[in-house]
């Protein structure tokens, strides 16, 4: 899981390489990942209804997953950085962006 440390990390690099801020997207993916344990991938939307918590540190059973908490911290450094934006880029996989416990909605209105 790319956690917001680590995103900073990566957009400093890239700055620090002359890449304009303006040319620097993050993105989140609305699945959830079993490092070690050989699972198959889980939609955001299938763990939330497993009963994994929207805002959390995106850790559920064996899972890691993108959480409203990291979309939200993403969404923080973009605008603070001057970035180019954010996206989600399996928004499929998420909840319907009028769901409240949504990625989608997180980046929108918190």
């Amino acid at each position: 899981m790319v956690n917001v440390d680590f995103a900073r990390q990566a957009v400093q690099r890239l700055l620090t390489l002359g890449v304009p801020a303006s040319k620097i997207e993050l993105s989140v993916e609305a699945l959830g990942f079993s490092p070690g344990a050989r699972q198959p991938p889980r939609t955001y939307a299938e763990l939330v209804a497993s009963g994994a918590l929207p805002f959390s540190n995106g850790h559920f059973e064996d899972y890691v997953y993108q959480s409203q908490k990291q979309v939200l911290e993403k969404t923080r450094l973009v605008k603070d950085r001057g970035l180019y934006g954010s996206s989600i880029s399996t928004v499929l996989y998420d909840l319907p962006a009028k769901n409240r416990s949504s990625l989608l909605n997180a980046a929108l209105y918190y």
